[in-house]
């Protein structure tokens, strides 16, 4: 039985608070996951064209292996450096 005493309990305020961050972060990790699963369909072509596009060669490098390699192949984004 909760009572108004253990609710004031430091003890009892950070457990519920690391269970709220734990749901919060599972919530997260599921949207990443269905971010990375929209990246990786995108064939590198496409890719390649939105990178012309979008950003400087260098920032879109370092987000993950996938577009460094897509980057470095994609010509169009060295000829201003």
């Amino acid at each position: 039985m909760r009572t108004p005493i253990a609710e004031s309990d430091p003890t009892f305020l950070i457990e519920t608070r690391l269970r709220e961050l734990a749901v919060e972060r599972s919530s997260l990790l599921c949207q990443l996951n269905d971010f990375r699963a929209a990246t990786r369909v995108v064939p590198p072509e496409i890719l390649s064209e939105i990178f012309v596009i979008a950003a400087t060669p260098l920032r879109l490098g370092a987000v993950c292996s996938r577009w460094r390699e897509v980057a470095w192949d994609t010509p169009e984004l060295w000829t201003t450096i």
